[in-house]
C-alpha cells in the first residue's frame, strides 16, 4: 500500500492501523499472561535472554557476544517494544 503522508487521510489511514496493531499486541500480552503457564513460558524466555543474570563469559568474548545479542533482545520483549521479534 503506498501512502502519501502529505494527505490527511493517509496519515489518518496510518494512525488506525497502527492503533490497531498496538491493541493486538496488548491484548495478545494479556492472553499469555492469562494463566500459569503462559506467565512461566514468558519467565523461561526471558531469563534464556540474561534479563535476570550476566551476559559475560570470561575468555569468551565470542560467547559474550552472543549472549549480548540475546539480552538486547530479552530487553527489548522486557519493555514492550513491539518491534522487538523483527
Amino acid at each position: 500500500m503506498v501512502s502519501d503522508f502529505s494527505n490527511r487521510k493517509d496519515i489518518r489511514r496510518a494512525e488506525k492501523v497502527a492503533k490497531l496493531a498496538e491493541a493486538n499486541r496488548i491484548a495478545y500480552i494479556k492472553r499469555i499472561m492469562s494463566d500459569t503457564a503462559g506467565r512461566e513460558w514468558l519467565h523461561a524466555l526471558l531469563t534464556s535472554c540474561y534479563i535476570y543474570g550476566e551476559p559475560f563469559v570470561r575468555g569468551a568474548p565470542d560467547a559474550t557476544g552472543h549472549n549480548l545479542g540475546k539480552q538486547s533482545v530479552g530487553k527489548q520483549l522486557f519493555a514492550g517494544q513491539p518491534d522487538a521479534a523483527a
